[in-house]
């Protein structure tokens, strides 16, 4: 299992480049389930990529 973390800094959010990698790791790896531990500020992010919540929990799924 591999672990990415990903940051993007205040003054470069909304210009698309967390979403772009999101994508770039969509079609990388087209057929593997992504995890992601999201906090309350990023969850609409997530939604937006498709993600959805796992359970009663902070953590978020793809595929």
């Amino acid at each position: 299992m591999y672990g990415i973390y990903l940051d993007v800094l205040k003054e470069y959010e909304g210009n698309g480049y967390a979403a772009f990698f999101i994508n770039w790791l969509k079609v990388k790896y087209p057929n593997k389930k992504m995890y992601v531990y999201s906090i309350e500020q990023s969850k609409n992010f997530w939604y937006k990529q498709d993600f959805e919540v796992v359970g009663n929990t902070v953590w978020m799924s793809y595929n």
